[in-house]
């Protein structure tokens, strides 16, 4: 069977509602035996953190990828995930495109860099989004 993959931006928005959060739960537990990867996407850890219901979504998940993290927001990952103090640090620190990858228990520092073409697909900056399109307007008209 052809694998898949259910991506969830913005996850902590699905946390109010109970019925949604029983789906992340089952997916989670279920995704691998049914060939599915299941990424859970958000800027608002402490939002799951401090949620119960969820734990078993963030705990059943066998690779972890954290991104620079607000000050806010490093103990409540170190707790959860078992970060060391040194992993810890460096998420504090961590610039854009750096972060960490874990998998089980081995954790490697990684750098994202991605390709003019990739970055313009994911950018939200409106400012640059237009700066793009007006060029491109431009260069058609020439």
């Amino acid at each position: 069977a052809n694998k898949k993959r259910v991506i969830v931006d913005e996850a902590w928005m699905l946390l109010p509602f109970p019925e949604a959060v029983d789906f992340l739960n089952t997916m989670a537990r279920r995704a691998r035996k049914r060939n599915v990867s299941l990424a859970l996407v958000s800027q608002r850890f402490q939002d799951f953190y401090e949620m119960s219901a969820v734990q078993a979504v963030l705990t059943s998940s066998d690779t972890k990828l954290f991104l620079a993290q607000d000050n806010a927001e490093i103990d409540y990952i170190r707790e959860t995930f078992k970060l060391s103090e040194g992993e810890a640090s460096f998420l504090a620190t961590a610039t854009v495109g750096k972060g960490l990858l874990k998998i089980g228990d081995d954790t490697t520092i990684l750098s994202i860099e991605p390709t003019q073409m990739e970055f313009e697909f994911v950018d939200t900056n409106i400012n640059t989004k237009v700066e793009r399109e007006n060029a491109k307007i431009k260069e058609e008209g020439n």
